[in-house]
């Protein structure tokens, strides 16, 4: 289905591209005209991470005493609670960012410039046989979009090689310490 909804004129260009993996539904590319303000990341209290013992400590005291300047204003009173409570809360519960602002603008592993060529080769077959429906190109995109599939799948298996080879020898280094230890 390509169906756009908007309350506005704002799409531009509509695009095929290729389906991921080995799907038949073909991938919507849609340019839209919208231009915004960048939104600054506003730090928010973590409270999972707070530390509610300190602030009851905080917070125990003689309210009567504290609130007796007050002579029975409502508004003042509460002034007095709310600045109280709030200079608590920022002492003992700490903030965090939100996890947008955490993302990088790289890769985690980026791919390498084979694999960018196959990608590249892969999209100019699918537009190839959205205009032609070639029997012929559709089977050559079939086997390009194969060939990256197993090799992005080979690039992950030996990330995590990598990762297994990585904690086998921490492991044998920290017994042979423990051993070593052990022995004196």
């Amino acid at each position: 289905m390509d169906l756009v909804i908007t309350n506005k004129d704002i799409v531009e260009t509509v695009d095929h591209l290729a389906p991921l993996g080995k799907s038949d539904h073909s991938v919507l590319l849609i340019g839209i005209n919208v231009h915004s303000k960048p939104i600054d990341a506003i730090s928010k209290l973590n409270l999972n991470k707070g530390n509610y013992n300190k602030l009851r400590e905080y917070l125990d005291l003689d309210w009567d005493s504290e609130l007796k300047q007050c002579t029975g204003d409502v508004e003042m009173m509460w002034s007095v609670i709310k600045h109280r409570l709030l200079e608590g809360v920022h002492k003992y519960i700490p903030t965090t960012l939100p996890f947008a602002s955490w993302k990088k603008d790289k890769w985690k592993r980026p791919l390498d410039k084979e694999l960018r060529s196959m990608i590249s080769q892969k999209s100019i077959l699918w537009r190839r046989y959205i205009r032609s429906k070639d029997n012929l190109v559709y089977v050559q995109y079939k086997k390009i979009r194969n060939k990256i599939r197993n090799k992005t799948r080979l690039v992950e298996r030996k990330h995590q090689n990598d990762i297994a080879v990585a904690c086998k020898q921490l492991q044998c280094h920290q017994l042979r310490l423990w051993y070593s230890a052990a022995l004196t």
